[in-house]
């Protein structure tokens, strides 16, 4: 047997073994072996409504790029039934609120199902933990509730969201509005913050920031009081089904601006691979 033919049949059983290898790992909600498919870090619903998304941060990798994100841990049925029927909220949410940019003096009644968008913003913090290899202790608990299997709401979690202002900018003589276009789901870190015991969470869609409190343990108040001052933003209560919004303190500069000043490299280069 020649090297080519050697090279060749060496090749196709690794192929073999990987394959059969991907096949034997278990879901990450439903722990099963079923076939593993392409769960999408965003539903790819809400990628086809933001035009402007066209970079995608990647906090493992440490690079933007132009594909979109994906996790390849989730079973056809997992990723085809409940986690699908979430995505399908997220997406009604997009077309009633997140789609039009709140303007300055508009007061918004934003409605909503609390576990419906509980689970939504729980997903894509677990899509996004895992996909970055970050802890996700806190959130293996909360698999059933997220797959609708569990009736009882974990209360270990609060969710509190804001309307992120434009910002102003003078351009050729006239002020413009920059607005929040496009989506971010991942950490965030303030120094004032208390780390102790809690993971910070944030996931916007345009103008919405929602910022998810995961507590190891019972909630803490204080925490929840000093994370709505910082952030200027309000607690989605668990007891209603509508929260009338306006804009904050917080506009889009402010937002961006240290994650964009600790990645300016990376973004950098792909704005000059991407827009030569």
């Amino acid at each position: 047997m020649g090297r080519r033919e050697y090279n060749n049949v060496i090749g196709n059983l690794l192929k073999k073994i990987n394959k059969e290898t991907y096949f034997l790992k278990t879901c990450a909600y439903c722990g099963t072996t079923n076939p593993l498919t392409k769960e999408h870090i965003w539903p790819k619903g809400i990628i086809n409504r933001v035009p402007s998304y066209i970079g995608r941060y990647s906090e493992r990798a440490n690079k933007v790029q132009a594909g979109e994100l994906v996790i390849k841990d989730v079973c056809q049925f997992c990723n085809n039934g409940s986690l699908s029927k979430l995505d399908d909220y997220l997406c009604n949410l997009f077309d009633s609120f997140f789609k039009d940019f709140v303007r300055e003096y508009e007061t918004v009644n934003f409605a909503y199902d609390y576990d419906l968008l509980a689970r939504v913003l729980l997903k894509l913090s677990f899509n996004t933990a895992r996909a970055s290899k970050q802890p996700i202790d806190l959130f293996s608990p909360m698999i059933p509730y997220i797959l609708g299997t569990e009736n009882s709401r974990p209360n270990n979690f609060s969710i509190l969201v804001n309307l992120v202002k434009p910002t102003k900018v003078l351009k050729n003589g006239i002020i413009r509005n920059v607005y929040p276009s496009g989506v971010r789901s991942g950490r965030f870190e303030l120094p004032t913050l208390d780390y102790r015991d809690v993971q910070y969470r944030v996931i916007s869609i345009n103008s919405y920031y929602f910022y998810l409190l995961l507590f190891n343990g019972v909630k803490q108040q204080q925490v929840i009081n000093e994370t709505s001052d910082i952030t200027s933003s309000q607690l989605i209560s668990s007891d209603a089904t509508q929260l009338m919004l306006s804009l904050s303190n917080t506009d889009t500069f402010s937002v961006y601006e240290d994650h964009f000043k600790k990645n300016e490299k990376t973004y950098k280069d792909f704005l000059e691979k991407h827009n030569p």
